[in-house]
């Protein structure tokens, strides 16, 4: 009996069709060009559902008439670089026609980068149908005001790693359906008055690492905004909390790395709404009473990797947070009720200098987990954690060697982590922790 065999060849397809017409298999796709010139790219696995043609390649590319006519994708994705890096002034050039993306009637996402970008007429008026276009590392200067007059459903741009110095007034105007806007990386100094008209219902505005000048206005016109990224964004006049006046709807707000040494407590007055604020990586000290009072929504703070030394007693009263990150500040004291009416699920204070506790220390905090791990602390005493209720209480990695009697007798814990200090367990019985107490060494 003769088993028959079954051979499969797999072969990367190259042929010619036309003169110099040079078509190069992919694993959907088949891209030809002549020379630098993409002339169409067809689909070569009629079964393939894949609706996004990604197009790779390093060096000068010129995309040719129709070159994409009859493909049914919706998302194009060119870049001319491989080695995975970016460059904020490319040297590879990509030529577009005025026809260039025509008979793309599905097409939502349009993504370029690693490229400079040059054009005839505008490439990208047959694509009324685009709801979301990037331009990274595409060496741009001015927002292309003339290729977003045609995009009216456009709902995301993304102009990031650019060199946009100036945003002009009405730069935005012909795009009023969009809801997220990036132009983060672009070493921007001015926003003109005006330069956000027509973007009321724009819901998300990314503005970091830049080096604009915080004034009156500057946020003109974004009325419905939601979240703000200002990190690093600041020229050497720092953050001013008048740029706030003109987004009262912004829930989520980054302020990280703006070298912020103070606040006055009427900071955030003009965004009540908070329900996310970010202010890490900058240099303040203390944190005074009031300065979070009017922010009833708040739900996440991030106060890590700032100079933090003292917070006035009552500072976070009234909050019902999920999370307080207090980690990497230089805290050496937790004063009598200093946390005294907060309520938060995650108090992290990790990785300070805590070498102390007030009597009553945190009287009148109620949290589920609180982390006091990587600090000082030698010792607890009677009435440190005297009225704290808490679920988990992290002393770990400290350099515990006593526990005073009693210490918890006042306290509801579930759960005691000690590991990583001198202390063992052999005292736990005058400690006046109950048996039901999970204590970790």
């Amino acid at each position: 009996m003769i088993t028959p065999i079954t051979i499969t060849l797999i072969f990367l397809v190259l042929s010619v069709h036309g003169e110099d017409e040079v078509c190069t298999a992919g694993e959907n796709f088949d891209i030809c060009k002549r020379s630098d010139t993409v002339t169409r790219v067809t689909r070569n696995n009629m079964r393939s559902i894949s609706t996004v043609l990604p197009l790779e390649t390093a060096g000068d590319v010129t995309i040719g008439p129709k070159a994409f006519s009859k493909l049914n994708i919706t998302a194009l994705l060119i870049n001319l670089r491989t080695d995975g890096l970016y460059n904020k002034s490319p040297s590879n050039c990509l030529s577009l026609q005025p026809d260039s993306f025509a008979e793309l009637d599905n097409l939502a996402s349009l993504s370029i980068r690693n490229a400079n970008i040059n054009y005839t007429g505008n490439p990208l008026a047959p694509l009324d149908s685009l709801a979301s276009l990037s331009l990274l590392s595409c060496g741009i200067s001015d927002v292309p005001v003339d290729m977003l007059t045609t995009l009216p459903n456009l709902l995301e741009l993304i102009l990031r790693d650019n060199h946009l110095r100036v945003v002009r007034p009405n730069a935005f105007l012909s795009v009023k359906n969009l809801k997220y806007l990036d132009l983060s990386r672009n070493g921007i100094t001015s926003l003109e008055p005006g330069c956000f008209s027509g973007l009321a219902t724009l819901e998300i505005l990314d503005l970091s690492l830049n080096f604009v000048t915080a004034g009156p206005a500057v946020l003109s016109g974004l009325s419905g905004l939601k979240k703000l990224d200002l990190m690093n964004a600041f020229d050497t006049s720092g953050f001013q909390p008048v740029i706030l006046q003109d987004v009262p709807a912004v829930t989520h707000l980054r302020l990280d790395s703006n070298k912020i040494t103070s606040l006055q407590t009427t900071a955030f007055d003009n965004v009540p709404l908070l329900s996310g604020l970010s202010l890490g990586g900058n240099f303040l000290r203390i944190i005074p009473k009031g300065l979070f009072g009017q922010l009833k929504s708040l739900e996440e703070l991030d106060l890590k990797e700032n100079t933090i030394e003292m917070i006035e007693p009552g500072a976070f009263s009234g909050l019902n947070l999920t999370t307080l990150d207090l980690s990497h500040n230089d805290i050496q004291k937790i004063g009598t009720g200093t946390f005294t009416g907060l309520v938060v699920n995650k108090l992290i204070l990790q990785k300070n200098q805590i070498e102390e506790l007030g009597p009553q220390a945190f009287d009148g905090l109620t949290a589920e987990e609180m982390d006091l791990s990587q600090n000082s602390l030698e010792k607890i005493d009677a009435e440190d954690f005297s009225g704290l209720k808490i679920g988990t209480l992290d002393l770990s990695s400290n350099r515990m060697e006593d526990i005073a009697p009693g210490a918890f007798n006042n306290t509801e814990v579930r759960k005691l982590r000690l590991n990583i200090n001198p202390i063992g367990t052999e005292g736990r019985t005058t400690w006046g922790l109950s048996d039901s107490v999970e204590v970790q060494v």
